[in-house]
Protein backbone atom coordinates (compact mmCIF):
# COMPACT_ATOMS: atom_id res chain seq x y z
CA UNK A 1 0.00 0.00 0.00
CA UNK A 2 2.78 2.42 0.84
CA UNK A 3 4.30 1.87 -2.61
CA UNK A 4 0.97 2.78 -4.16
CA UNK A 5 0.83 6.01 -2.18
CA UNK A 6 4.33 6.98 -3.22
CA UNK A 7 3.80 6.19 -6.91
CA UNK A 8 3.88 9.03 -9.41
CA UNK A 9 0.36 10.46 -9.76
CA UNK A 10 0.49 10.33 -13.56
CA UNK A 11 1.33 6.61 -13.45
CA UNK A 12 -1.37 6.05 -10.84
CA UNK A 13 -3.97 7.74 -13.05
CA UNK A 14 -2.89 5.67 -16.04
CA UNK A 15 -3.15 2.48 -14.01
CA UNK A 16 -6.43 3.17 -12.19
CA UNK A 17 -8.26 5.54 -14.49
CA UNK A 18 -7.31 4.26 -17.92
CA UNK A 19 -9.55 4.52 -20.96
CA UNK A 20 -11.30 1.20 -20.28
CA UNK A 21 -12.11 2.17 -16.69
CA UNK A 22 -13.45 5.54 -17.78
CA UNK A 23 -15.61 3.93 -20.49
CA UNK A 24 -16.87 1.46 -17.91
CA UNK A 25 -17.65 4.35 -15.54
CA UNK A 26 -19.68 6.08 -18.23
CA UNK A 27 -21.55 2.86 -18.98
CA UNK A 28 -22.23 2.31 -15.27
CA UNK A 29 -23.51 5.88 -14.92
CA UNK A 30 -25.83 5.38 -17.89
CA UNK A 31 -27.11 2.05 -16.55
CA UNK A 32 -27.68 3.55 -13.11
CA UNK A 33 -29.62 6.47 -14.61
CA UNK A 34 -31.79 4.05 -16.57
CA UNK A 35 -32.55 1.92 -13.52
CA UNK A 36 -33.17 5.04 -11.42
CA UNK A 37 -35.54 6.39 -14.09
CA UNK A 38 -37.49 3.14 -14.04
CA UNK A 39 -37.80 3.41 -10.27
CA UNK A 40 -38.92 7.04 -10.51
CA UNK A 41 -41.62 6.06 -13.01
CA UNK A 42 -42.83 3.37 -10.63
CA UNK A 43 -41.71 0.52 -12.86
CA UNK A 44 -40.57 -2.70 -11.32
CA UNK A 45 -36.78 -2.97 -10.95
CA UNK A 46 -34.76 -6.03 -10.04
CA UNK A 47 -33.23 -5.14 -6.68
CA UNK A 48 -30.15 -7.27 -7.38
CA UNK A 49 -29.57 -5.46 -10.68
CA UNK A 50 -29.99 -2.11 -8.93
CA UNK A 51 -27.49 -3.05 -6.21
CA UNK A 52 -24.95 -4.34 -8.75
CA UNK A 53 -25.16 -1.22 -10.90
CA UNK A 54 -24.98 1.06 -7.86
CA UNK A 55 -22.00 -0.82 -6.38
CA UNK A 56 -20.13 -0.78 -9.68
CA UNK A 57 -20.68 2.95 -10.01
CA UNK A 58 -19.59 3.61 -6.43
CA UNK A 59 -16.40 1.57 -6.90
CA UNK A 60 -15.39 3.49 -10.00
CA UNK A 61 -16.22 6.87 -8.49
CA UNK A 62 -14.27 5.83 -5.39
CA UNK A 63 -11.19 5.23 -7.52
CA UNK A 64 -11.57 8.71 -9.00
CA UNK A 65 -11.88 10.23 -5.54
CA UNK A 66 -8.81 8.39 -4.25
CA UNK A 67 -6.67 9.54 -7.15
CA UNK A 68 -7.98 13.11 -6.80
CA UNK A 69 -7.26 13.10 -3.08
CA UNK A 70 -3.72 11.80 -3.60
CA UNK A 71 -3.15 14.37 -6.31
CA UNK A 72 -4.44 17.13 -4.04
CA UNK A 73 -2.16 16.06 -1.20
CA UNK A 74 0.81 15.87 -3.54
CA UNK A 75 0.06 19.30 -5.01
CA UNK A 76 -0.23 20.81 -1.55
CA UNK A 77 3.24 19.56 -0.71
CA UNK A 78 1.92 17.67 2.30
CA UNK A 79 3.34 14.25 1.43
CA UNK A 80 3.63 13.44 5.13
CA UNK A 81 -0.17 12.96 5.04
CA UNK A 82 0.40 9.98 2.73
CA UNK A 83 2.36 8.04 5.31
Amino acid sequence: MENLLLTDIKMLKQALLNKDVMQSLTASENMFEQVQSKMNRGEQVDSLEYQQVRNSLQEKKGLQEIVSLLESIRNSGNEAALR
